[in-house]
C-alpha cells in the first residue's frame, strides 16, 4: 500500500494495481513522490525497486498475454495441452511462436525509440547547452556550491532567468516551466548571496543560501527583503530546489479558509523542502486558526519559531514571524528593529505586533513611528484614532484613495481576514456615530463570511441605524 504525490497533495492508500492504472492515465510518473510503509523517507517512484518495475506500463505496446517461456496456464490446462487437443500442427506452433516474439520485438524497439525522442525533446537543460551556460558564468562547476551560488544569482549583475532555470532541480523544473519562471523573476534581481552551511538530512545533501533580493511587485513600490533559499545536491551537482506548486496549493486552501488542509500541505512541503521558511510560515498562520487547545499551539508554534530561527535568524520572513510570536512588546520591538526601513515584510511585522496591543495612543504613535504605508498599516491607524476619540486626524486619513486601498487589500484577502478586519473598520466608524459608514462596512463584511460572531454581533447593532424602506 502506499501514498503518493499528486499535484502538491498526498493520495492514497492504494495498491500496486491502482499505481499502475495512475501511471497508464498519465496522472503520475517517475518522478511522484511516495510512501509506503517501512521507509524512512519520501523517493521518487523510479527510485523505488518494486514500483519502478511499473514504469514499463507506459509502453504504448502492452507485453502479450502469453510470453514464450510463461508458466501462467489457461482454464484448459495451457497452450501447449490446447493446441495438442485441437492437433494443431507443429508448423502452425511455430509460427504462432515466431509472432509473439516479432511483436515483442517491435514493442520494445517502438519503445526505444519513443523514449529516445522524447530525451531528445526534452534534453537535460543544463547538457544541452553547456557553452551558453559556462559563458554567462566562466569557470563554472556544478560540484561546487560556492561556484554555482556565484553564478544562480550573480549578485549586482542583470538575472539571466532562462539559463538559470537550467540549475534549478528536477522536482522545481517539473513545477515550474521556463515560461512560468522567465515572468516570474524577470521583476526581481539578486543583490547579495551567502551561503550558511551545508547539511545532510534523511541522506540527501543540503545547503542553506541567504539571498538578498529587491523586486518591483505591480501595486507596490520596489520590495527588498532578506531570503533563505534550499539547495540539494543531485548526483555531484548542486542545484536550487524551490516548489511553487506546493506553495500555491497551500495558499489556496488557506485564503479559502481550509486551514486544516493548509497545515497538512504545509507539512507534506515541509518533507519535500525541510528549510523552507515559506512553508514554516504557512504552517504557523494555519495552525494559528485552527481549532486547537491554546498550550499545544503555542507549544507548536514556539517550536516553529526556533526552528526558523536556527535556519536563518536574518531571513525578513523569520524576523516577521518572530516579532508576530511574542507577547512582549519589547521583545516583539526588537525583530521589528531589525528590519530595515526599506524592507517590504517590516510592514507586515508591524501590523502583526500593533494589533496584540490594546493601548489606542501607544499603538497610534508605534504605528505612525514605523513609517509603514500600507493598508493593514492605514486600517489599524483608523481604529486607533477612533478609540482616541481624534475625529479630524480620522478623516483626514480616510480618503478616497485609502478607502479603495483597503477595499482591493480585502479583496484578495481570504473571508475570515476579510471579514474580521470590515467589522473592525465598522465598529470604529460605529464608535464616531458615523453610522453611514459603519453600514457600509459591515455590509462588506456579511458579504465575506455572514456566520463570523463579530460580523453578527456587528449586523445586529447597525441594523437600529438603517433608514426604513419606504
Amino acid at each position: 500500500m502506499w501514498f503518493v504525490i499528486i499535484d502538491g497533495k498526498k493520495e492514497g492508500l492504494y495498491e500496486n494495481d491502482k499505481l499502475v492504472g495512475l501511471l497508464k492515465q498519465g496522472r503520475i510518473s517517475g518522478e511522484n513522490l511516495v510512501w509506503g510503509e517501512g521507509m524512512s523517507e519520501w523517493q521518487l517512484l523510479k527510485n523505488v525497486p518494486e514500483l519502478s518495475l511499473f514504469l514499463s506500463s507506459n509502453s504504448p505496446f502492452p507485453p502479450p498475454t502469453i510470453l514464450p517461456g510463461s508458466t501462467k496456464k489457461t482454464s484448459s490446462g495451457g497452450i501447449f495441452n490446447l493446441l495438442k487437443k485441437r492437433k494443431v500442427k507443429l508448423a502452425f506452433l511455430m509460427i504462432f511462436i515466431g509472432i509473439v516474439l516479432f511483436a515483442t520485438y517491435l514493442g520494445m524497439f517502438t519503445m526505444k525509440t519513443e523514449i529516445s525522442s522524447e530525451e531528445a525533446s526534452n534534453p537535460d537543460p543544463v547538457k544541452a547547452d553547456p557553452k551558453t551556460l559556462a559563458s554567462v558564468c566562466p569557470g563554472l562547476n556544478e560540484t561546487l556550491l560556492e561556484s554555482v551560488v556565484k553564478c544562480f544569482y550573480s549578485p549586482g549583475k542583470p538575472f539571466e532567468p532562462k539559463l538559470k532555470w537550467a540549475l534549478l532541480s528536477k522536482r522545481s523544473q517539473s513545477e515550474i516551466s521556463l515560461e512560468q519562471w522567465i515572468i516570474v523573476k524577470r521583476t526581481c534581481d539578486y543583490t547579495d548571496a551567502n551561503i550558511l552551511g551545508e547539511e545532510e538530512r534523511s541522506g540527501k545533501s543540503y545547503a542553506k543560501v541567504s539571498v538578498s533580493q529587491s523586486c518591483t511587485p505591480t501595486r507596490e513600490p520596489i520590495c527588498k527583503k532578506i531570503r533563505t533559499h534550499t539547495w540539494i545536491r543531485e548526483g555531484s551537482s548542486w542545484r536550487c530546489l524551490i516548489l511553487p506548486k506546493m506553495e500555491e496549493l497551500a495558499s489556496e486552501k488557506f485564503k479559502n479558509g481550509d486551514y486544516s488542509a493548509s497545515q497538512k500541505v504545509s507539512e507534506e512541503w515541509l518533507i519535500a523542502d525541510p528549510y523552507s521558511i515559506d512553508a514554516y510560515s504557512r504552517l504557523y498562520y494555519s495552525q494559528q486558526r485552527s481549532p486547537m487547545l491554546p498550550t499545544i499551539k503555542r507549544q507548536k508554534q514556539d517550536a516553529i519559531i526556533r526552528a526558523t530561527l536556527s535556519i536563518n535568524p536574518n531571513d525578513s520572513s523569520v524576523l516577521k514571524l518572530a516579532a508576530s510570536a511574542s507577547e512582549d512588546f519589547d521583545i516583539s520591538k526588537t525583530f521589528v528593529d531589525k528590519l530595515p526601513r526599506d524592507s517590504c515584510t517590516k510592514a507586515e511585522a508591524v501590523v502583526n505586533v500593533a494589533i496584540k496591543m490594546s493601548n489606542f495612543p501607544t499603538r497610534y504613535k508605534f504605528l505612525k513611528e514605523s513609517g509603514q504605508d500600507t493598508p493593514a498599516i492605514n486600517m489599524l491607524m483608523l481604529c486607533s484614532l477612533a478609540g482616541i476619540g481624534k475625529r479630524e486626524e480620522l478623516y483626514s486619513l480616510y480618503t478616497d484613495s485609502i478607502k479603495q486601498k483597503i477595499r482591493i487589500d480585502l479583496d484578495e484577502n481570504d473571508s475570515s481576514y476579510a471579514a474580521a478586519w470590515a467589522s473592525l473598520i465598522g465598529s470604529s466608524f460605529l464608535q464616531m456615530k458615523d453610522y453611514p459608514a459603519a453600514i457600509e462596512w459591515a455590509d462588506y463584511a456579511i458579504t465575506r463570511d455572514p456566520n463570523s460572531p463579530e460580523v453578527i454581533d456587528l449586523a445586529k447593532i447597525v441594523a437600529r441605524y438603517r433608514t426604513p424602506a419606504k
